[in-house]
């Protein structure tokens, strides 16, 4: 049975079943797609938390671990840094993170050549000496390990002690 809109509104308000060509009525039909909407809504939001809270722990044990590392996505942006790092380099984590870590990182010349290194290497770990710039601009002298996955890349920047 086909109803005009406005009368459909006022036939829901009014709480008269309507009858579907299926004979199942519109009002309940309605009301349980709102409760598998809210019922889905709610179980995405009790698994990103779950999945937010396990992010949050690995973040703050790779944050606290004693070696100066940072952590990226696929395309090179830094997603997280640890203290060590900043410490030594002087940068404040939000200063980094968002930025391809060759770009912010490594001098222009430098950075070049490590990007060249990681995509002949097909995904293999690496190793090389290279500068690491710190929030002066100033270079240092370093071993950079790189070592990636389908989704991250893992740096850690041994830094050579002053």
């Amino acid at each position: 049975m086909k109803t005009p809109l406005s009368a459909l509104t006022a036939a829901l308000l009014a709480g008269i079943p309507l009858q579907a060509e299926e004979e199942l009525p519109v009002a309940t039909m309605s009301i349980t797609l709102i409760t598998l909407g809210i019922g889905a809504v709610f179980l995405l939001y009790r698994y990103l938390k779950s999945l937010q809270t396990h992010v949050n722990r690995c973040d703050a044990i790779v944050r606290d671990l004693p070696l100066p590392l940072l952590w990226c996505g696929k395309e090179g942006y830094i997603l997280g840094i640890n203290s060590l790092l900043t410490e030594h380099l002087g940068f404040a984590p939000r200063q980094l993170k968002g930025r391809r870590w060759f770009e912010r990182l490594m001098p222009d010349e430098t950075a070049l050549k490590a990007r060249h290194r990681l995509l002949s290497r097909d995904g293999a770990p690496v190793s090389f000496e290279a500068p690491v710039l710190d929030s002066a601009g100033k270079a240092h002298r370093a071993i950079w390990h790189i070592g990636r996955s389908e989704t991250v890349t893992v740096i850690v920047v041994e830094l050579w002690v002053k």
